[in-house]
């Protein structure tokens, strides 16, 4: 019987090398599928906005520029398959930064960048087709990375609500409010976005469930300060998971984990809207710990099959990397 992943991985690798011929000239050779960085780029511990950051590979630069944020995103790096060079050099406008090693397909590699000179003065001309924008306000926040941010939520009264909004683009969840029973006089929240680490968890999914097409998007580790769980009177969650994920937002919910008994709960989470490219879902819990936000794969391999032959064609309406998302969604990954 015929592997279908291998088989998948195979086909794509052909239809996307017949695509990216025209990105860099490889001459008789084809292109390796991008690899694709983000992360934030800062000098002296400040954050860098609007600034190009430059990624060099054998010779082909590849730019972005920085949001107001200093966070920057698909970042793609690209690599003729006959090319034994595999050493990625960064800069940020034009100051020297970190290295990295190109890996054919990546995706979302977290690559912070730091420099240890201030940039040229004068306006640096940014590439056209840049990085992403960043989120809304909310809160004070301590630290924010390409994966966890730390917000602020202050003194809060006997009954209160606090409340946190988290704007790093790829966190995932997008507000926790918390209402207590008892008074606290200083009090955070601070969400890690794990991916597909579940640390010290188990599995959040059953294999019956995986074989049903049920999958894990992302594991959160969620934790508050000041405020114990018993003190507690209810919590919800605001998250949101990519269209391109392909995940049934029917079927998407939040689980946590209860580190005692090794056991996961489902929460009551209800799907609130379709803005843009996301589904935002809202949950309740009344503790925090790590958290898996699961949901059940819309995707078929038939159909994830014509979504490659249409984009082959060049009739679909989704580009290579969102399509890459979905081949990675269906393979839970």
């Amino acid at each position: 019987m015929i592997n279908f992943k291998i088989f998948m991985v195979f086909l794509i690798s052909i239809v996307f090398s017949a695509t990216l011929v025209a990105a860099i000239d490889c001459g008789i050779s084809t292109p390796d599928i991008p690899h694709e960085f983000q992360g934030y780029a800062k000098y002296s511990g400040s954050v860098l906005a609007s600034k190009t950051v430059t990624a060099t590979l054998d010779g082909n630069a590849f730019s972005v520029t920085t949001d107001s944020s200093g966070y920057y995103k698909l970042l793609q790096v690209e690599k003729c398959s006959d090319s034994a060079v595999t050493a990625i050099t960064f800069t940020v406008c034009t100051r020297a930064a970190e290295t990295a090693s190109f890996s054919s397909g990546a995706f979302n590699t977290s690559a912070n960048l730091t420099i240890s000179s201030a940039c040229p003065t004068g306006a640096v001309t940014p590439p056209s087709g840049g990085g992403g924008g960043g989120g809304g306000g909310g809160g004070a926040a301590v630290a924010v990375s390409a994966t966890s941010q730390t917000i602020n939520t202050g003194a809060v009264a006997a009954g209160g609500t606090a409340s946190a909004e988290f704007t790093a683009e790829d966190l995932g969840v997008t507000d926790i409010k918390i209402t207590v029973k008892q008074a606290v006089t200083a009090s955070s929240v601070t969400v890690v976005n794990q991916g597909s680490s579940r640390g010290i968890a188990t599995n959040a999914i059953t294999a019956a469930e995986a074989a049903g097409n049920m999958a894990v998007y992302s594991y959160l580790k969620i934790t508050v300060g000041k405020i114990s769980n018993t003190n507690i009177e209810k919590a919800t969650v605001k998250f949101k998971v990519p269209k391109t994920a392909g995940y049934d937002p029917s079927t998407v919910e939040l689980r946590r984990y209860d580190s005692s008994k090794k056991v996961w709960s489902s929460l009551p989470t209800k799907f609130t809207s379709e803005v843009g490219g996301y589904y935002y879902f809202e949950a309740e819990t009344t503790s925090f710990s790590i958290f898996a936000v699961v949901g059940k794969l819309s995707v078929t391999m038939m159909e994830l099959l014509d979504m490659v032959r249409e984009f082959y064609a060049g009739t679909s309406p989704y580009t290579m990397m969102e399509l890459l998302d979905s081949i990675r969604a269906f393979y839970g990954g």
